[in-house]
């Protein structure tokens, strides 16, 4: 294949950029499609008409028409006049969040690319524009940061309201005040509720730099890690679900990473399984590493 071409999955009908022929995924439902190679045209002999027959006793080779890239077939033209394949269009579908639009208040922006991620999410992330660093790290850093600031008021909340619950679950050596204990988990709690920004913008970067070394290790071909950051950043939209108590955490936090493989799949143009493990692999490395020092 000379160059991309456009096809349209039979499953969900949206329109996919491909460089290959054969098996292969859809990008944004993950539906398999076989993408046919159009055969060759034939030629007329010189004479201007077709031979009947090759040999005695052999069928005449069909002339098959080359199928269009997309799942139409094109239509016959006269008899014994090879069939052209018709140009597809090559439209590239490039979608802006609202929070980079300017013209309206910071909360509308902010809610309105909520609404845009999660009511059409391959969609937006197949389309997103990949564009701005600043912007995208602006409102994942939004999200990131009341992660962490909802989270730790919660457990202080916990802490506060029964101490002695909290001691059950944690193995206190033999001799150790519980009191000191209970003083030093506020004091950690308090920590981050002060410093949630920085924990907030530390976790944004950490995940997208652990992301794109698995995008790297399993994409065929990658657009780089500025797509990465910005179906990172946008991709932490579940994250508002923090706000709920205990179990908007739980509900926040898997559908944060399930977004993202979605958001990594749809951006880097890769499977979804690929995807899954690029989100999983390095993330799981990285913790039982810190689990083993610490």
């Amino acid at each position: 294949m000379d160059r991309p071409v456009l096809v349209r999955c039979a499953s969900c009908g949206r329109n996919f950029e491909t460089e290959r022929y054969g098996k292969q995924t859809c990008p944004i439902c993950g539906a398999a499609i076989e993408l046919e190679a159009p055969e060759g045209n034939v030629e007329p002999e010189p004479g201007g008409s077709q031979p009947s027959s090759q040999s005695e006793g052999e069928p005449e080779p069909e002339v098959v028409p080359a199928p269009v890239p997309g799942g139409s077939q094109p239509s016959s033209q006269s008899e014994g006049v090879p069939e052209t394949v018709p140009e597809v269009p090559q439209v590239k579908l490039e979608i802006l969040p609202a929070w980079e639009v300017p013209g309206k208040s910071l909360i509308t922006r902010f809610f309105a690319t909520l609404r845009q991620i999660l009511s059409a999410p391959s969609l937006m992330f197949y389309g997103l524009k990949i564009n701005n660093f600043g912007r995208a790290l602006s409102f994942g850093w939004i999200l990131c940061t009341l992660a962490v600031f909802f989270s730790a008021l919660y457990s202080l909340w916990s802490l506060n309201r029964d101490p002695q619950a909290i001691l059950n679950n944690l193995q206190i050596p033999a001799g150790t005040n519980p009191q000191q204990i209970i003083d030093a988990l506020r004091s950690q709690l308090l920590l981050g509720l002060y410093t949630s920004p920085l924990l907030g913008l530390f976790n944004l970067f950490v995940s997208a730099l652990l992301y794109h070394l698995g995008v790297w290790l399993l994409a065929r071909k990658h657009r780089g890690f500025l797509a990465t950051f910005r179906a990172t950043a946008y991709g932490c939209a579940p994250l508002i679900l923090f706000v709920i108590p205990f179990i908007g955490l739980l509900i926040g936090l898997l559908g944060t990473i399930a977004l993202h493989v979605l958001a990594l799949s749809a951006v880097h143009r890769m499977p979804p399984l690929r995807a899954a493990v690029a989100v999983i692999l390095p993330s799981l490395a990285l913790f039982l590493s810190l689990a083993a020092l610490f």
